[in-house]
């Protein structure tokens, strides 16, 4: 099957085409958007929970994007509506807003990797492996856990030792009365470092309050999402969309007939090689309906079905004088199924 045949079908599935892909394009950069907000929060979070926490936070961002780009407009016309490059742009500064503002939110947070984890574990394994063939273990004791915190956070003094949860808890403080614990485990030596913290509620304030903002903004800019159907393409092309639609499917065909665009796509390059009617008073009769000479009638098989591509042009026109350029912009097709007129395209 050649292109000329499967561009006819393409050409009249287009609006559900069009659809398909719009829709699956924003599921694409709903879970796009949000997953790189997501990743911010630094927790570990099984797959299918990430999947659908994307998906939502996705969807909020693109709210966001859709409301943005009515007030913010960086690319507009033609190529750009098509490919709703602003809506994009949009949605990249959404995401950046709430990767920083789930940042915020997170701050404090670690997030260990599985593989991290897992060569702890070896590393401990390994250390009570040693300390069962040997008898004697020797731990760090609290002395040695004062040295490893001094060294470990610069410009804080060790104030006091204890043991909690198995590890050793250092406490520390600097100069200007920061504070600090390190926890360092006694058998491995392996440390958690952990500073003060009474500065992370603000940061979680700001990370909220951004979060709010943007949503609120645009709850109030918000005019809806952008269209699933061929308006962007007609924009893009210049024409109004009910005239595009009209053109890429017309309404109320007649019965068994095709549209004007399918045969013109199919035929079009080659319609010198389709057979020539020579039929007079058919002629007469499609012109007295269409209205324009006509200069041409060819069988055009499509679908099973033997139509008639008509070839037009004003009746005012005058061939004589005209380029071959004023020839095509002005020659228009029909189609006809025997003597009923199906379609024009003009």
């Amino acid at each position: 099957m050649s292109l000329a045949d499967i561009a006819p079908l393409i050409i009249d599935k287009l609006p559900e085409i069009m659809s398909i892909l719009y829709w699956a394009s924003f599921l694409f950069f709903s879970w796009t958007f949000g997953n790189i907000a997501v990743k911010s929060l630094r927790k570990k979070i099984h797959f299918a929970t990430r999947y659908i926490l994307s998906l939502g936070v996705g969807f909020i961002i693109l709210f966001c994007a859709s409301a943005m780009g009515n007030v913010f407009k960086f690319v507009s016309g033609g190529i750009f509506d098509l490919f709703k490059a602003n809506l994009i742009i949009n949605g990249i500064i959404a995401t950046a807003i709430f990767s920083f503002a789930f940042y915020l939110l997170a701050a404090g947070t670690r997030r260990k990797e599985p593989s991290e984890i897992i060569k702890e574990l070896n590393k401990k394994i390994q250390v009570m492996k040693d300390a069962l063939s040997r008898n004697n273990i020797k731990t760090i004791s609290d002395d040695d856990a004062k040295k490893r915190a001094i060294k470990l956070v610069d410009g804080y003094s060790a104030k006091n030792v204890v043991m909690r949860d198995d590890k050793w808890d250092v406490y520390m403080e600097d100069e200007n009365g920061k504070k600090a614990d390190v926890l360092i485990d006694p058998y491995d030596g392996s440390y958690e470092i952990i500073k003060d913290e009474s500065h992370l509620p603000l940061k979680r304030i700001i990370g909220a309050l951004l979060i709010i903002g943007i949503v609120l903004f645009s709850f109030f800019n918000f005019t809806g999402f952008y269209q699933d159907d061929l308006s962007s393409i007609a924009e893009s092309l210049g024409i109004p969309e009910s005239e595009f639609k009209n053109i890429i499917k017309p309404k109320n065909l007649p019965e068994g007939c095709t549209s004007a665009m399918s045969i013109a796509v199919k035929y079009g390059m080659k319609i010198n090689e389709l057979e020539k009617i020579d039929d007079e008073q058919m002629r007469l009769s499609l012109e007295e309906k269409i209205g324009e000479r006509i200069i041409g009638l060819f069988i055009a098989p499509y679908n099973g079905m033997n139509y008639t591509m008509v070839v037009t042009l004003p009746h005012d026109f005058d061939m004589q004088s005209a380029s071959e350029d004023d020839i095509t912009k002005n020659t228009n097709i029909c189609v006809a199924l025997g003597d009923t007129l199906c379609d024009c395209l003009k």
